[in-house]
Order: structure tokens, then sequence, then C-alpha cells
């Protein structure tokens, strides 16, 4: 039982930290083609285009099932400039001028010079769609022969960072390579230091990170303001990770502070995660119960998916103690009020339930049923013949 609940944790914590902290899924770019060329040439990547119709069921399903997935998000909105435009109007017809659509949908992979790297018909499904991706990213790769400048002693700042950039692609590890160029006496005017710098930056207790936020002008400049905190929160979020893996509590408190340090704008509900995260993989309940009320109370409503992932967790974790179905009853009081969500209004009328609070029970799962879609009644339902 212990096993599967640390690989729920951590498979949940992998979500929640995948860009986005967790990304919703692929962000579409609004602009017109020549724009879209522009930023991939800016920005060193594919342009993907979903060419769909409106009317087709494959194209509908994508739509639905695996463009908001929060994986393909993070995958895409990484690597790619992402299209999604109708091939029967505006954009899309425009683009059929040049770029043959005989068959829906149709996924393109283009360059910044307007060139295809790979286009394929037919909807894939979400492991289908990010190997796509990775087979587009594998056939174009326009410095790859910077790797081998480097393996034959080239040491020009434009090559390292190439050269690390070829790396990362492959998956292997930059850190310790980017560590040896990016000393003390880095000078980030150097565009393809700062790059580098860009590029690795990963964790919070780092001397990266401390060089990375000093950087803060230059580098919202070049990217903007959310790539940074992007970032920033990612690194924070990696050192939890490390924090949880090792059992080091010093490493929580490090991890909120250098988010402090770095003005990130929502430090409190990273602080209160981190603490959450930590007292489950720790089973420290002192720890859990003090941050559970105030994080349903200030942020429960706003984060629907992680109030429940907590109080489903804690119960799983640390039992029914009346500490904990206090915490529960005064956070998700408030926090099922503010967001009207059934499945906050149903786990409160549960708690309220092992409380004892008969009323007050049946009173939040009629706000449930309320609130419910048609395939959750069953389940209100019957919980609501179970309070008595």
């Amino acid at each position: 039982m212990r096993y599967i609940i640390y690989t729920f944790l951590s498979i949940s914590l992998w979500f929640f930290t995948s860009h986005a902290a967790l990304s919703q899924g692929i962000d579409f770019f609004e602009g017109n083609w020549e724009e879209a060329l522009q930023l991939a040439g800016e920005e060193e990547k594919l342009i993907f285009v979903d060419c769909f119709a409106v009317w087709c069921g494959p194209c509908k399903r994508m739509a639905a099932n695996v463009f908001p997935n929060e994986e393909v998000g993070a995958f895409f909105n990484e690597n790619f400039i992402n299209l999604k435009w109708d091939m029967e109007k505006g954009k899309g017809l425009e683009f059929r001028k040049k770029y043959p659509v005989s068959a829906f949908p149709t996924l393109y992979f283009i360059d910044s010079s307007g060139d295809v790297v790979l286009s394929v018909t037919g909807g894939r499904d979400v492991n289908g769609l990010i190997e796509l991706g990775r087979q587009a990213m594998r056939n174009y790769n326009p410095h790859s022969d910077y790797s081998e400048k480097y393996l034959e002693g080239d040491r020009s700042t434009q090559t390292i960072y190439y050269h690390l950039k070829n790396l990362d692609r492959e998956g292997d590890d930059v850190l310790a390579l980017a560590n040896e160029h990016l000393g003390r006496d880095a000078d980030f005017t150097d565009e393809y230091e700062l790059k580098m710098l860009t590029l690795a930056m990963s964790e919070s207790d780092s001397r990266l990170f401390n060089q990375f936020i000093a950087q803060k002008d230059r580098i919202v400049e070049a990217h903007g303001e959310e790539f940074y905190y992007d970032k920033i929160r990612n690194a924070g979020w990696n050192t939890l990770r490390k924090a949880m893996n090792f059992r080091e509590a010093f490493l929580v408190e490090e991890a909120i502070q250098n988010m402090e340090r770095a003005g990130l704008p929502d430090l409190g509900v990273f602080g209160l995660k981190s603490h959450l995260y930590f007292a489950l993989r720790t089973r420290d309940e002192q720890r859990f119960n003090e941050n559970l009320a105030p994080f349903l109370k200030q942020y429960g409503a706003e984060d629907i998916e992680a109030s429940i992932e907590f109080t489903d967790l804690g119960l799983r974790v640390f039992g029914e103690t009346s500490e904990l179905l206090d915490n529960l009853h005064e956070g998700l009081s408030e926090a099922s009020d503010k967001s009207e969500h059934p499945e906050l209004y149903y786990r409160h009328a549960k708690v309220l339930k092992k409380l004892g609070r008969t009323r007050q029970a049946r009173r939040a799962i009629d706000h449930a049923i309320e609130a419910a879609a048609e395939d959750r009644l069953e389940k209100y339902e019957l919980l609501k013949n179970q309070i008595q």
C-alpha cells in the first residue's frame, strides 16, 4: 500500500510541475503565418499546424482528448510554435494555397523558412502525437554539426551552446557541462552564455539559479515575464522533488526561500503545496494538518484538482483522525462554497458524515446533486441515502 501511495504522489507531482505547472494542454498561437515564421526563427523551433475541418470526427476527438492533455501540452509548448486552423475559412484557406490538405486532419511540421519537415494525415492519440513530434525533431536539427565541432575542440560560446542544446534534445543531462562553462566569471552580455544559462538552469538549490535571477531583466527582455517565472517555478518544484526523494526538510524551506528571493507571484500556493506534498511523502501528520486548511481556504476554490488530491490522499495516508477531519471540514466548507464545485461538496458531505454532523452533511450533498452533471448523480445519490 505504501508503494502505491508513493507512486501516486510522484505521478501527481510530475503532472503539477510540467510547464504550466503543469500546463493545461497545447497553447495555440493566435497570430498570422508570417508572425509564426518569425517567432519560429527567433525561438529556433518548428511550427506545428493542425489542419482541421469543423465536421471532421477525428479532428473533434483530438481537440477534445489529445490537445488538452497536460503531457502533450508540456511537450508541444516547449518545442513548437503551435497553430490550429480551420482549412475551410480564413487563415486556413490561405495556408492551403501553399501547403496541400486533402484529408482531415493533416498535421504539418514546418521550419522557419517555410519548408516542410514532416506531414501526415489522420488523427493521433496522446502517445502517437508526442512520438510524431519527436520524429519531426529528429528530422530537423540545423545545429547538429556543432557537437562535432565541440568534440574537435571548438570552445566558442556559440558552439558550446548548440552542443548543450543537442545533448538536451537527446535527453542527456546538460547541468554538469553548463556548470563547467558558466563559472563566476561568466559574461552574460554574450547572448550564447545567457542562452546556456536559460537552457540549463533547472533546480533552485544551485549556482545557476542565483545567476538566473541576477539576469532577470535580460531574460525577461528576451523571452517575456511568463517564461521567466515558469522557469523559476519549475526549478523550485525540481528542488522539492529532491527534498521528497531524500526526505530532507531543509530543501523544502530552501525551495520556498528561493522562490521568495526570485519574486515568484504565486509564492503562497507554492509554499503550502510544497509542505503538503512533503508531509505526504514523509508521513508527517503535523505538517500536513498545519498546511491543509490554509491551502483549502485560500486556494482550494481555484485549484480543484489539488483540493481533491490532498483531501483523498490525506485520509488515505493519515486515516480518519479527528484533527484531520476538523481541518478538512474547515477548509472544504470555504472552498466548496466559493467554487460551488460538486466534487468538493461531495467530499465535504463525506467529512461531515464522519463527524456526525448529519444535517450539514445532507445540505452539502444536496448542493453537490444540484451542481452535478448527470454522470455523477448516482454516486451522490448513494451518499445521500447513507446519511441518516
